[in-house]
């Protein structure tokens, strides 16, 4: 009997300390979660006096709202302009005895390029005087059956020096001097870059021979792919404006003209014309670009400096003013992006401020904070 009353009091002391020891355990947990708890609003707040914030260039601003479109954006390639592009052919056969102009320099309207000597056009020229002279005759005579015949032969040939490449300029020089042109002169239409030269100096061309592509590149094309679902948003005369790799930040000004007829059956796509002046020359065809069109209605949204916006991962986030010398990190949902604002559906209300300025110092700030704590733990 002594011995099942010791087994008894051993039990009922094993039970007493495991209960104890649970009831321990459990307040144990209780303690670090209300640490945890007690940490987690600060956290997210990262502090720095007025020096430290002078240094940063912290700038804080009211939220406000403002009128934002939707943009539609579209991948595209810069390409020439048709409208500014010309292929110069030889328009008589001969010898080229000169040239003037080479690939890739850029030229002046009526600038030098190349001269031809041929026989055709000094016969034309011959033509043209004789021609003239007869018209001259015949109107000082004022001989009524002779004046319309001399007069439909001048215009026959000057017509047909017209076509070989004279200019009016040189048909008065022909008429005053009676003295014909050893070479016909190749002048650019406009001014604008070579961009082929096919024939060099000493090279014998027949009719239709190629001689140079000019191009004006201070007017470009953008060929963009719209897609399908954005084309009841968009319509000729929109502006827009085009970004390219090669100037990260830049955005070049153009103008929707053309929308095509025909959809791409593959990529559900359909071809659209901004036209872009780039009198500078930095954008070069066939750069790849970006084309942002503004698409839809405008909305009153509450909008903020894309500055003032920072991310992780795929977590958006800005700082608020929090007590003294205080920044709170408050996690956003944004939308629209327009003239350097990002619209902010979710997380701010009108009367807040924000850090529009230094936010990206504060998320430094906050990460390094981060991780010294956790090094301490």
């Amino acid at each position: 009997m002594q011995f099942l009353k010791t087994c008894f009091v051993l039990l009922l002391a094993v039970a007493l300390f495991a209960c104890g020891e649970k009831h321990n355990t459990e307040e144990s947990a209780k303690d670090v979660h209300a640490e945890s708890s007690g940490h987690s609003g600060e956290e997210n707040i990262v502090r720095l006096d007025a020096e430290q914030q002078q240094k940063a260039g912290v700038k804080i601003e009211p939220v406000t709202m403002r009128s934002l479109q939707q943009t539609i954006s579209a991948p595209g390639r810069v390409v020439l302009n048709e409208r500014r592009l010309a292929h110069l052919t030889a328009r008589v056969p001969g010898r080229v005895e000169q040239v003037y102009a080479f690939l890739g320099e850029r030229v002046q309207k009526d600038a030098l390029l190349a001269t031809i000597y041929s026989q055709d056009y000094l016969a034309a020229q011959a033509e043209f005087v004789q021609a003239e002279e007869r018209l001259k005759l015949a109107a000082a005579r004022q001989d009524s059956s002779e004046l319309p015949t001399a007069r439909a032969i001048y215009e026959s040939a000057r017509r047909k020096l017209l076509v070989m490449g004279a200019t009016e300029k040189d048909l008065e020089e022909i008429a005053d001097t009676h003295v014909p042109k050893t070479f016909l002169e190749i002048r650019a239409p406009f001014a604008g870059t070579v961009i082929e030269a096919s024939e060099i100096l000493g090279h014998f061309v027949e009719v239709g021979g190629g001689l140079f592509h000019l191009a004006d590149i201070s007017s470009l094309w953008v060929l963009a792919d719209i897609y399908e679902k954005d084309l009841a948003n968009i319509k000729p005369g929109l502006r827009a404006e085009i970004e390219v790799a090669a100037y990260p930040g830049e955005k070049f000004p153009g103008r929707l003209t053309t929308i095509f007829d025909v959809l791409d059956e593959t990529t559900r796509t359909v071809k659209a014309r901004i036209e872009v002046e780039n009198p500078s020359g930095r954008l070069k065809p066939q750069m790849f670009a970006t084309v942002n069109l503004p698409g839809g209605a405008a909305a009153e949204v509450i909008a903020v400096p894309e500055s003032a916006v920072q991310s992780e991962g795929e977590q958006r986030f800005v700082f608020l003013p929090h007590g003294e010398g205080g920044f709170q990190k408050r996690e956003v949902r944004t939308g629209l992006k327009m003239d350097g604002f990002i619209a902010i559906p979710e997380g701010l209300a009108m009367g807040d401020s924000v850090v529009t300025e230094g936010a990206f110092i504060l998320k430094s700030e906050l990460a390094k904070e981060g991780l010294e704590e956790g090094h301490a733990h």
